[in-house]
């Protein structure tokens, strides 16, 4: 059975806005001596690898970099594929308009109503460089690591917004009819009796 390497709580020190700093736990092999990679599962496995191929770890843990040197093409493309772009936000801002679209629909107003609430070319541009910046900050890794919940997230609003008006159409159809309400009657005043009539 692996063990798992863990570590003392972090000290006073390294608190990080009152919570403790990130953890990563590992198996081991019985004696102890290397990692045990057949019992990680693959979550633990890509972030091990991910913080070990990290330059400047290496370079701390004196660990000898035997990754061939990229070339300058490479380099750039590894930069491209970890950074968020302009159309990533697009699918995130669309996702974002159909949920209000949806959110409209059961308020009552009709697709067309609703359809204000999609973001323009023009105002995804505009947000797309502050999106880019959050998203940096707080999902570092890019398309290569987050670009297909991106894109499953987008398609699958899309379908269910889709879904929610056909749903609304059809009971707008299946609904009865009321029917028409029936003239009012109008009721004359008596004409008044002749003279010297009997009451």
């Amino acid at each position: 059975m692996a063990k798992t390497a863990t570590t003392a709580p972090a000290e006073a020190g390294e608190k990080k806005r009152g919570n403790l700093l990130p953890r990563l736990s590992v198996p081991l092999t019985a004696d102890k001596s290397r990692f045990a990679v057949e019992s990680m599962t693959d979550p633990v496995r890509e972030r091990l690898r991910a913080v070990l191929a990290d330059p400047e770890l290496r370079a701390k843990l004196n660990l000898p970099d035997d990754r061939p040197p990229a070339a300058a093409g490479d380099t750039a493309a590894a930069a491209a594929a970890a950074s968020w772009d302009a159309s990533v936000t697009g699918i995130l801002w669309d996702a974002a308009g159909r949920l209000l679209v949806m959110a409209a629909a059961r308020q009552g107003f009709t697709p067309a109503e609703a359809s204000i609430l999609l973001f323009s070319e023009d105002e995804k541009t505009t947000l797309a460089p502050a999106t880019i910046a959050v998203l940096e900050k707080y999902l570092p890794g890019g398309l290569a690591r987050y670009g297909p919940e991106v894109v499953l997230a987008g398609a699958v609003l899309g379908i269910l917004q889709a879904k929610l008006f056909t749903l609304r159409r059809l009971a707008a159809e299946r609904a009865p009819r009321e029917p028409a309400a029936a003239p009012a009657t109008v009721h004359p005043f008596p004409a008044p009796a002749p003279p010297g009539a009997a009451s």
